[in-house]
C-alpha cells in the first residue's frame, strides 16, 4: 500500500493519504492561476476516506 504526504507551503496544514492516488491533472483556468500564483494548478485525486489530516484543519471556500 502506498503512502503519500503533503501540505501547504507554510506547514500549517499537513495530510497523509493511505492507498493509491487517482488521476492527476493540470488546470490553466484563471481561478487556478490565482489560487496557485502560477501559470497552472497541479491536482491529484484521492478517495475521501483515505485522507488523514495530521496538522491543522481543512477548510472550504
Amino acid at each position: 500500500m502506498m503512502t503519500s504526504t503533503g501540505g501547504c507551503q507554510c506547514g500549517a496544514v499537513r495530510f497523509r493519504i493511505e492507498g493509491d492516488l487517482e488521476e492527476a491533472s493540470i488546470c490553466h483556468c484563471r481561478m487556478c492561476q490565482k489560487a496557485t500564483g502560477g501559470l497552472f494548478g497541479p491536482y491529484v485525486g484521492a478517495p475521501f476516506n483515505a485522507v488523514t489530516w495530521t496538522r491543522g484543519q481543512v477548510s472550504y471556500f
